[in-house]
């Protein structure tokens, strides 16, 4: 039971995590602070994780142009 409730913190701060480097990845660059923030808030692990790849790989673009 004990575990069980770890595992859930340490998800939920990975999520936070995530989603913070998000925003200060993406939101600066494209202005959609909010449509990120739903974006992260709705989506699964998954795609919340694919969401941050995705902007850190076009900021990388950006920045090598």
């Amino acid at each position: 039971m004990y575990l069980a409730v770890v595992e859930v913190a340490v998800a939920v701060v990975v999520a936070v995590v995530i989603a913070v480097v998000a925003v200060a990845v993406v939101a600066p660059s494209t202005g959609k602070y909010t449509l990120l923030y739903v974006k992260l808030s709705a989506g699964s692990k998954r795609q919340r994780e694919d969401l941050v790849q995705s902007g850190i790989e076009n900021a990388i673009r950006r920045d090598s142009c």
